[in-house]
């Protein structure tokens, strides 16, 4: 967990942004971590992320740039394998997804799992 637990650079850039995890965001995903503890105790429910920071940057540095823009910061990618499990607002179950958001910021990016494909 924490800064420690991204390996490091050099990390190239997606939009002006660098693709590399940015910690405490992509932690909010990922089950067992204080970030995420205290997102659920705040009455969130987050999307949940297989694996860790490092998985997060494997997948950022095979994926990011080569997904849908959806805004200058966000992009969804479909990865080819699960990434964890979407948060459905609507009915209040976790599904498993293939399909991520990158979020870019200045400081780093974080993948969210997002919404599988309808069939």
């Amino acid at each position: 967990m924490g800064k420690k637990s991204v390996p490091s650079g050099p990390y190239r850039e997606v939009n002006g942004f660098p693709v590399k995890v940015k910690p405490g965001a992509q932690e909010k995903h990922i089950p067992h971590t204080p970030n995420y503890k205290q997102e659920l105790a705040n009455g969130k429910h987050k999307s949940i992320f297989y694996g860790d920071n490092k998985k997060a940057q494997e997948l950022l540095d095979e994926f990011a740039g080569k997904g849908t823009t959806v805004t200058k910061n966000k992009e969804r990618v479909d990865f080819g394998e699960p990434i964890g499990k979407y948060y459905d607002r609507d009915t209040g179950n976790y599904v498993e997804t293939t399909r991520g958001l990158i979020h870019y910021s200045k400081n780093g990016a974080h993948i969210v799992p997002s919404e599988p494909l309808k069939r």
